[in-house]
């Protein structure tokens, strides 16, 4: 019972009841929250009866045993169904509704370790999709000898702005990722940081944290250097615009970054444990490389030069007991396959370096951590500070408990990944109601928990979950569930059904637009094999 807590949820103003009067007679509407761990609460409101609930915001007051404990109305979001309303309460929902942050630019332009190399002469360039203005990373290639080449990854010096602990630091703490949403991208850090002054634009000095490394021609490792430097972006090109170059241009430091990068794909690809098919080399995949290979050596070197202190990102592979399936050459299977397999994974998080646990089993790496997105990602700004200490050999603890800090982070990673996914599928969903509110097609079984499926949908791209026995049936079966198969027996005549992971199913889809909260608007019929018609009826599946 916490007094004073924001909740979201449900107003019941289509409901033409009341649960009492206040003392000035305003009568007071059921408020469901969202949260599950809270009961409803009653709510005053003046607002009259309408044809939809609404989604709002209240305030608690001090709890008693009433069956309704009573709240204050602090905002109204808008109408279940309205589009809008339905944005802005999943932004409130996982906390991305951020206010625009005041604070003094130019107290945060002095470079905070301003000794650096001058290597403005170098041909550095970037390849980021079309529109992009926060820039975080720029590549470059050069032969030293007949055996040597050197490959420069540069990254925005974020941390060269941002001092540990100010006002800026901590708001950034607290955000601790950018999001990307449909109706816009919203910047952790303020704007005219993220696209202006920490950005590596075209044609402009700005500071970058350099991983330089050298790479015999059998490419293996010859030397690694961490250095503080002053580059200049000579041409930032969009994917496509560097896959013309590379297939028509005269670019050749491009081109060869771009052999190079085909060459360790080829050598290093196997090594992962992928959720994707085997994926084609392209220029999206050659700067993957290159930031992978960037991460891997920032990674050794914290560990190497203090392990207590070292923050990685951290992947243990597959859940206990299951294996990944192959993709299929059939497009709607393969995606259904890396739906499935992704339930079978465990997630990557950040920790502190402790050992054999900490590696990261997905990208086969023994070591790995995120320095590549310092302007996005604030676990990034932190390795960066990390890495500087440990090249100039700091003593002493890092002013922020560094456990805390990941599990937070974590929980924004994951808390901001939602809001995107369930973005994604309130525009599928809205787009899906327009054409038609009702809709028979197929769909596949990716993963099973009880009596809950969750059943990837082609046609619409999404995956949706169905419960295949409803509470008021369930007397009428035995079943067996396991994260392979659900099996259930008809009680009366021994009948048994079957469904397992990758079963194509068909199903009916309606969507409710006025139910709240985005995964309730889809509704979901299992027409074929159909688990009603078996417990009712004598037919055998």
């Amino acid at each position: 019972r916490r007094n004073n807590q924001r909740l979201l949820g449900v107003l019941a103003l289509s409901s033409k009841v009341s649960l009492g009067l206040t003392n000035k007679g305003i009568p007071k509407k059921r408020f469901s929250p969202l949260d599950k761990r809270y009961p409803a609460f009653a709510i005053a409101t003046r607002r009259p009866m309408q044809s939809s609930d609404a989604y709002a915001i209240i305030q608690t007051d001090d709890w008693t045993d009433d069956k309704y404990p009573s709240g204050n109305l602090e905002r109204i979001i808008g109408n279940i169904g309205d589009y809008d309303a339905e944005r802005e309460s999943i932004k409130i929902r996982y906390g991305i509704n951020w206010k625009k942050f005041k604070f003094d630019v130019d107290k945060y332009l002095v470079d905070l370790t301003p000794d650096r190399h001058n290597l403005t002469d170098l041909h550095c360039f970037s390849i980021d999709p079309p529109g992009c203005k926060d820039i975080d990373d720029v590549l470059h290639f050069k032969r030293i000898d007949n055996d040597t080449i050197e490959i420069g990854i540069h990254i925005a010096d974020v941390s060269s702005f941002v001092q540990v602990n100010t006002d800026l630091d901590i708001e950034l703490r607290a955000r601790g990722e950018s999001v990307y949403i449909k109706d816009g991208q919203t910047n952790m850090m303020p704007d005219i940081m993220s696209t202006n002054h920490c950005s590596l634009i075209e044609g402009t000095p700005r500071r970058a944290f350099s991983v330089i490394i050298r790479l015999n021609n059998n490419l293996e490792k010859k030397d690694v250097k961490f250095i503080k430097s002053t580059i200049i972006n000579k041409r930032s090109m969009t994917y496509d615009e560097a896959e013309e170059t590379i297939m028509y241009g005269n670019d050749d430091d491009l081109k060869a970054l771009y052999a190079i990068g085909n060459r360790l794909y080829d050598i290093n690809y196997h090594k992962r444990v992928t959720l994707d098919a085997y994926k084609r080399y392209d220029t999206h995949m050659m700067v993957e490389i290159f930031m992978v290979m960037a991460n891997v050596e920032v990674a050794n070197m914290l560990v190497i030069s203090s392990p207590g202190s070292a923050i990685i990102r951290s992947h243990k592979g597959l859940k206990a007991d299951r294996n990944i399936t192959l993709c299929d050459d059939d497009t709607d299977v393969s995606k259904a396959i890396q739906l499935m397999n992704r339930y079978k994974m465990e997630r990557a998080v950040y920790t502190v370096y402790d050992g054999e646990s900490s590696h990261h089993i997905g990208l086969g790496e023994t070591c790995y951590t995120h320095f590549t997105s310092p302007i996005r990602r604030y676990f990034d700004i932190t390795v960066h500070r990390l890495l500087w200490l440990a090249v100039n050999k700091g003593i002493g603890p890092y002013p922020v408990n560094l456990c805390d800090l990941c599990d937070h982070l974590n929980e924004c990673h994951k808390r901001i990944g939602d809001a995107h996914r369930e973005s994604a599928r309130l525009d599928k969903v809205y787009d899906f109601y327009r054409d038609n509110p009702v809709m028979e097609t197929i769909g596949y079984i990716v993963n099973i928990s009880d009596r809950m499926l969750t059943i990837y949908v082609p046609n619409l791209d999404i995956d949706i979950e169905a419960k295949i026995v409803s509470d008021k049936l369930i007397h009428l079966i035995d079943y067996i569930s396991t994260e392979n198969e659900f099996k259930m027996t008809n009680i009366q005549t021994r009948n048994v059904m079957q469904l397992a992971l990758l079963q194509k199913l068909d199903i009916r889809i309606i969507v409710s637009i006025k139910k709240p909260y985005v995964r309730r608007k889809l509704l979901v019929e299992l027409l074929n094999p159909n688990p009603i018609s078996f417990i009712m009826h004598t037919d055998v599946p």
